[in-house]
C-alpha cells in the first residue's frame, strides 16, 4: 500500500510545523518541499491505525475511505492544526493535508481495522 501526503503551505504558516504534525500521524514519512507544496510518502500505517483506534473513529474514517474509493485508491482530508490526532478536515482558510492511499478495499480495511498484529 502506498500513501501520499500533501499539504498547500500558506505565508502565514510554519513548514516545519506542518511536517512534524503530518509526522506525528505517519511517522516513518518521507519528505519533498516544492515551493508552497509539502509532499510526504510511506506504507507504514501504524501509528495511523493506533490513532484511529485510540480517537474510536474506525467507523468514521473506513466509511470515508470506502465512500472515496475510486480505481485503486483513495483519500481523506486531514486538519492541519490538530497536531498527534486524525482529525477530518472541514472547511478553514489554511486548508487541508490530503492523504492518497493506493491499495485494494481489503488492504484499506485492514489499515483501518487492522489484521491481527
Amino acid at each position: 500500500m502506498n500513501i501520499t501526503i500533501t499539504a498547500r503551505v500558506f505565508p502565514t504558516e510554519d513548514k516545519d510545523k506542518i511536517i512534524e504534525h503530518i509526522s506525528s500521524i505517519f511517522p516513518e514519512a518521507t519528505f519533498e518541499e516544492n515551493d508552497d507544496l509539502i509532499i510526504g510518502k510511506t506504507n507504514d500505517v501504524r501509528q495511523f491505525r493506533k490513532l484511529v483506534e485510540q480517537q474510536r473513529i474506525r467507523n468514521t474514517i473506513e466509511s470515508i475511505l470506502m465512500q472515496n474509493y475510486v480505481g485503486g485508491k483513495t483519500r481523506i482530508l486531514l486538519n492541519k492544526q490538530c497536531k498527534g490526532i486524525v482529525n477530518v478536515y472541514e472547511e478553514n482558510e489554511l486548508g487541508p493535508i490530503e492523504v492518497i492511499i493506493e491499495g485494494t478495499e481489503d488492504e484499506i480495511k485492514k489499515m483501518v481495522w487492522g489484521n491481527g498484529d
